[in-house]
């Protein structure tokens, strides 16, 4: 990755002519995009999709004339390290837990960083482990349902179905959909 950015600040950007936007987004959607990369991706094209074809006809050129190019560089709140420890443990690969480890030491207050490093615990076999961060999490989050199941599943998983039931019963109440719904409503079933 450092030579990739070398390349591009040594031979590449410095000889063509570029504009730098800058996309901000609200917390839900940054938690969402963390949390699954394929919705960001989807969101990343659409916005450059929409700017390429705005210098395109500001340019006067057209779609087969221009020729268009991003650079992006996504900053997560709280430090790509916990996006980059998500998508380590999505993908399967070793390091994930350690990389979680390290970002929730440097964001200890980060209710999405403390999040991916309780759910990652728990989907290693620590449940016990990683409760206490999803509770902490939660009650920073509390109309995030994605963070609210990855809680009850923690619940449940160190034998405090009671507790799970309540919060599965409260974020499927009314049918909105979320990421993780479908293994909510299994979670709900299996503890009735």
């Amino acid at each position: 990755m450092a030579e990739s950015a070398a390349l591009l600040v040594d031979e590449v950007l410095p000889h063509e002519p570029m504009r730098q936007w800058v996309l901000s987004v609200p917390f839900p959607l940054r938690f969402l995009f963390a949390s699954q990369p394929k919705v960001m991706g989807k969101a990343l094209g659409i916005v450059y999709r929409t700017i390429a074809t705005h210098l395109t006809r500001k340019a006067g050129y057209t779609k087969s004339t221009a020729h268009a190019g991003a650079v992006t560089l996504i900053q997560r709140f709280g430090g790509a390290l916990n996006g980059l420890a998500w998508l380590y443990h999505e993908n399967g690969k070793p390091g994930a837990l350690v990389m979680a480890r390290k970002a929730s030491k440097l964001a200890p207050d980060n209710p999405a960083i403390q999040d991916t490093y309780g759910w990652i615990l728990v989907q290693s076999g620590g449940a016990a482990s990683g409760l206490a961060a999803l509770q902490e999490a939660a009650s920073k989050l509390p109309n995030n349902r994605e963070v609210q199941y990855h809680l009850a599943y923690a619940l449940a998983e160190t034998r405090q179905a009671d507790k799970a039931k309540v919060i599965l019963k409260e974020i499927l109440k009314d049918g909105k959909p979320f990421g993780d719904r479908d293994k909510a409503q299994a979670l709900s079933g299996k503890l009735k």
